[in-house]
């Protein structure tokens, strides 16, 4: 597969997850709001980073060469 292809595939699969959890990840993993401070599950906005960044490894794998 040209690696240009491949790239494409990989964004469009990235760009998908981001577009599912941007808008809803804060409120549904940081209530009540309170800026600066974890929620009752220790989750931060690193954690949202790190999921990208797993959703990025994870096109990486399902897409072939």
């Amino acid at each position: 597969m040209d690696p240009t292809a491949r790239g494409d595939i990989i964004a469009d699969k990235v760009r998908a997850w981001y577009e599912a959890n941007r808008e809803t990840w804060w409120d549904r993993h940081n209530y009540p709001f309170r800026q600066g401070y974890p929620d009752r599950n220790g989750v931060t906005a690193d954690n949202f980073m790190l999921r990208l960044i797993q959703a990025v490894h994870t096109a990486e794998e399902e897409t072939p060469r």
